[in-house]
């Protein structure tokens, strides 16, 4: 009905013409009073203004479809088909815009990338951009995201300063003499590590999770592509005891205690403490 009704317009309608002179061309399969009415419709300043305003748009559209009524969700298919695979969106706009090709970059700032919202340009009606590619996350969600990331990050340097000053005491206290000695630490029987010690391996909570062979203490020991640094040790891991202890540094399938056992890893110095003598 309404590209009918242009037809009608570009034929038997002339601004330039009084009301009068109109009526007298009246189209087939219009009876005067519609024609009239028709007349009155277009001759209104609001519906002028909404023609010009259409006839200046139509002037700066740079793409015209020329795949006719048929539907993209038909086009795609019958692409699908030919290429024997899903057509890619650069595809669907070769065949709905142009006559076969398309210059590369016209083509990559037109169809490429995700639509944030609404539907999904070149997959039909029914199709969302949420269905193909999720929903993208409002402002709101990411100052959550960042707000809880700043505050898993302050936690683990408040957590990291605890174990430097936890290696301060243990390195710097009381009753500490010489290297493999067994002395008296505020009432407690401390042994100081030295390379082969048979040691205990502890988590964040001071609870033994493992029992191993300290290995070395060199700062620039290469264990699993990382150096040690300071504060780390590295320590053959020989007797699991809590299995399911997350590692301080995983290394590519290593992630728990049970992964690592016959391995050397590193480890923080200040949570291994000597078998006692």
């Amino acid at each position: 009905m309404k590209n009918w009704r242009a037809r009608i317009k570009e034929v038997y309608f002339d601004p330039s013409l009084s009301m009068e002179v109109q009526l007298n061309s009246l189209p087939e399969k219009l009876t005067k009073r519609q024609w009239r009415r028709l007349l009155e419709y277009w001759g209104r300043e609001r519906v002028k203004a909404m023609t010009d305003k259409n006839k200046a748009n139509r002037a700066n559209k740079k793409l015209t479809q020329v795949t006719g009524k048929k539907s993209f969700a038909r086009i795609r298919e019958e692409l699908k088909m030919s290429l024997g695979k899903e057509p890619t969106r650069v595809n669907m706009f070769k065949k709905c815009f142009t006559n076969g090709s398309a210059d590369g970059e016209a083509a990559t700032v037109l169809v490429m990338g995700y639509n944030n919202s609404g539907s999904a340009q070149t997959y039909g009606p029914d199709v969302r951009a949420k269905d193909l590619w999720g929903i993208v996350p409002g402002r709101s969600v990411v100052r959550k995201e960042n707000a809880q990331l700043k505050s898993d990050k302050a936690e683990l340097e408040n957590e990291n300063s605890r174990l430097k000053a936890q290696l301060a005491r243990k390195n710097n206290g009381p009753g500490v003499k010489n290297e493999g000695s067994c002395v008296q630490d505020n009432g407690l029987v401390v042994k100081r590590l030295k390379v082969r010690d048979d040691v205990y391996v502890k988590s964040v909570r001071n609870n033994k999770v493992a029992r191993g062979r300290l290995v070395s203490m060199d700062p620039t020991t290469v264990v699993l592509q990382t150096e040690l640094r300071a504060g780390w040790c590295e320590v053959e891991f020989q007797v699991a005891i809590e299995r399911n202890e997350v590692l301080f540094r995983p290394f590519e399938h290593m992630r728990y205690i049970h992964d690592v056992i016959g391995t050397s890893i590193a480890w923080p110095t200040a949570l291994i403490e000597a078998c006692l003598c």
